[in-house]
């Protein structure tokens, strides 16, 4: 019985989260009850034009970020030299501040992947970081739906922490 009054507890609580956000509209101040219902992808939409640090798999990379989407967040790196960065989401292990509010995706951005976000730089420098920290520097040649060529490798998009387009 136990087991049925924590499942009731909880379906409760993500009610109570979803009644609250949707009473704040697209953000609203988390607390510990709203805080079940979302995502870290939610968060670092709301921190759409702030400098941050994540901690990735690869690394650290601090960035201003531009754009987020289900799967990967976009932004202007504060290293000089480099135009953009995209950061894999899956690959994000901490935040270094935590931002106070939560935007729920547009249509728009949730659609973005970070082969989309590729595409636009074939045929710039990039700078590739693998979950192990390796670096791959090169002409972005290609890139497909889960992968990417840098100078004569095809990389996985599941080895990569950040890439850093010039």
């Amino acid at each position: 019985m136990d087991d049925l009054d924590a499942l009731f507890d909880d379906v409760a609580s993500r009610i109570e989260a979803e009644e609250f956000q949707a009473g704040m509209g697209e953000a609203g101040e988390l607390g510990a009850a709203e805080a079940g219902a979302v995502s870290l992808v939610m968060l670092l939409r709301a921190a759409i034009g702030q400098q941050l640090e994540l901690l990735t798999c690869g690394g650290v990379v601090h960035l201003s970020i531009e754009a987020v989407s289900d799967t990967v967040v976009v932004g202007r790196p504060a290293e000089p030299g480099f135009s953009a960065i995209a950061v894999p989401a899956r690959a994000i292990m901490e935040i270094g501040s935590t931002p106070r509010y939560a935007v729920a995706a547009q249509s728009s951005s949730r659609a973005l992947g970070l082969g989309a976000v590729l595409r636009r730089y074939v045929g710039n420098d990039v700078v590739v970081t693998t979950n192990s920290g390796v670096l791959r520097r090169g002409v972005l040649r290609r890139a497909g739906q889960d992968w990417c060529e840098v100078a004569g490798r095809v990389i996985a998009f599941e080895a990569i922490s950040a890439v850093r387009m010039r």
